[in-house]
C-alpha cells in the first residue's frame, strides 16, 4: 500500500532552498549542514551474560512515518528544518533523527518485510535521489543513495515485493517520470520502460503497488489518472479519469490486497475499485464538489479499511475520513474534535485499530495524530509530542506484506 501524493516538504524542496541540520530532536533546528546521511541508533540494553548468540528480535506490528520539524524562518522565506523517521511500537511513538546536507529530504517510507524498510526522497537538485535501508524495522538506517543512477533527482514512491525485488518511481526537474527495478534489495537498479507522458513535466502524483502477478504504477501528471503495468510492457496503459476529472494538488492514494486494488482520487472524493489486474476501475463514491478530495487509503486482508482527505466547501479546510467493512461501501466517519486541516495519511492496523494524520490545522506547521479503535468509524486525538512545528506526511506498517 502506497500513497502517491506530493507532501509539503517535496514542494518546499522543489521551489525554495531549505537549510538542513543535525542533532537530537530536543534541540532547535539549525541551518548548519552535516556531511552525510546517517541515522542515530537508539540506546541498546546491556545483554545478559549467556553463552548463546543475541536473538533476533520479533518484529510485531510497527508503524513508521516521516516527520519534518521546522525552525526559524530564513532570509529567503523558507524555514529551517530537520527530519526524523517516526516509529510506533507497543503504543509508543519515538523518533530517529536523520542528518543530511541541504536541500535533501526524505519523502516517504515503505516496508519490504516485517523488519526491512526503505526511506526515499532526494539529495537535492542535481545530486540524485535518496534511498535509505533499515534491517531492524526503522531503528537504524544505511544509506544506499550512491547505488541509484544519477537520474531521477527525486524518488516519489517505492514498493518492495520482498527483501530482494522492489521498484522506485521518480523524476527530475522538468523531466518525464522514470521507474527503476532492483532484484538485490536496492544495491543495483535497472530502468523499466514507461509510455511517454502528455502532462507538464514538473508536478505529479505517483503510487506503486502489487496485485496478484502484476506490478502497477498509478500516475497523474497532466494527462489524466492512468494505471501502467510495469511487469508487462505489451499491456497498454489504462486511463481511469481524464485530466479535467482529477487534480494535481492532492495526489492519489493506492491500496492493494491480493488481486484487488483501490484508488482514492484527489478530486471528487471518489474511491475506485478494481477486482483484478486488467479489470475496470469502478467508482464507488461520487461527489461532484470540487472542494472535496481524498488523498490516502489503506485496506487490510479482510477488506476493512479507511480513507482520508479534506473538504474546503465551508470556506475552511476540514478533515474527511471514511470507513469500510468490505471495500465496496464507504461511510463517513465521526471525528471527536473540530480542527482546520486535511488528512494526509491513514493506516488500518490489527484488530479494529486505525491511525490517521491531520496536517495544516494552523498557520504554522503542525500535525495531529488521530486514533480509531472501531475500524475507522470514530476517531479521537492521540496526544504526542510531534505536534507544534512538526509535519508528518507518510506512514507505513510492517504487516502489509504478510497479508
Amino acid at each position: 500500500m502506497r500513497r502517491g501524493s506530493v507532501p509539503g516538504i517535496v514542494l518546499a524542496l522543489m521551489l525554495a532552498g531549505c537549510g538542513g541540520g543535525g542533532g537530537s530532536d530536543d534541540d532547535r533546528p539549525t541551518s548548519v549542514p552535516t556531511p552525510a546521511v546517517t541515522a542515530t541508533s537508539l540506546p541498546t540494553e546491556t545483554p545478559l551474560p549467556t553463552p548463546t548468540a543475541t536473538p533476533i528480535p520479533a518484529f510485531d506490528e510497527i508503524v513508521l512515518g516521516v516527520a519534518t520539524r521546522y525552525g526559524e524562518t530564513l532570509g529567503n522565506g523558507a524555514r529551517e528544518y530537520r527530519q526524523f523517521v517516526l516509529r510506533y511500537e507497543a503504543g509508543v511513538w519515538e523518533s530517529v533523527p536523520l542528518k543530511h546536507d541541504e536541500p535533501a529530504g526524505v519523502f516517504g517510507v515503505t516496508f519490504a518485510t516485517d523488519r526491512i524498510a526503505y526511506a526515499f526522497g532526494t539529495r537535492g537538485e542535481g545530486s540524485g535521489g535518496m534511498l535509505l535501508r533499515s534491517i531492524d524495522a526503522g531503528r537504524t538506517w544505511q544509506d544506499l543513495s550512491d547505488r541509484l543512477p544519477a537520474d531521477p533527482d527525486q524518488i516519489f514512491d517505492a514498493a518492495f515485493l520482498d527483501e530482494h525485488v522492489g521498484y522506485v518511481v521518480g523524476r527530475g526537474y522538468f523531466t518525464d517520470p522514470s521507474v527503476l527495478r532492483t532484484t538485490d534489495g536496492g544495491f543495483s537498479w535497472r530502468d523499466v520502460a514507461l509510455p511517454p507522458t502528455t502532462g507538464f513535466p514538473l508536478f505529479g502524483s505517483y503510487a506503486l503497488g502489487f496485485r496478484g502477478d502484476a506490478t502497477e504504477l498509478v500516475r497523474y501528471d497532466g494527462g489524466g489518472l492512468v494505471v501502467v503495468r510495469l511487469d508487462d510492457a505489451t499491456i497498454p496503459p489504462m486511463l481511469i479519469s481524464p485530466p479535467e476529472d482529477t487534480s494535481l494538488a492532492g495526489g492519489n492514494g493506492l491500496s492493494t490486497v491480493g488481486s484487488v486494488g483501490w484508488i482514492a482520487e484527489a478530486r471528487g472524493a471518489s474511491v475506485r475499485r478494481s477486482a483484478a489486474p486488467g479489470a475496470p476501475w469502478e467508482r464507488q463514491i461520487t461527489d461532484d464538489s470540487v472542494s472535496r478530495f481524498l488523498r490516502a487509503i489503506d485496506l487490510r486482508g479482510d477488506h476493512a479499511g479507511v480513507a482520508g482527505g479534506g473538504d474546503g466547501s465551508s470556506g475552511t479546510l476540514a478533515p474527511v475520513l471514511l470507513a469500510t467493512d468490505d471495500g465496496e461501501r464507504w461511510d463517513p466517519a465521526r471525528i471527536d474534535l473540530l480542527v482546520d486541516g486535511q488528512v494526509v495519511d491513514v493506516l488500518r492496523l490489527r484488530g479494529d485499530a486505525a491511525v490517521a494524520i491531520v496536517n495544516g490545522f494552523d498557520v504554522d506547521p503542525a500535525s495531529l495524530v488521530l486514533r480509531s479503535m472501531d475500524g475507522g468509524r470514530t476517531w479521537r486525538r492521540q496526544p504526542t509530542r510531534f505536534e507544534r512545528d512538526w509535519q508528518i506526511h507518510d506512514l507505513a506498517r510492517n504487516t502489509e506484506r504478510a497479508e
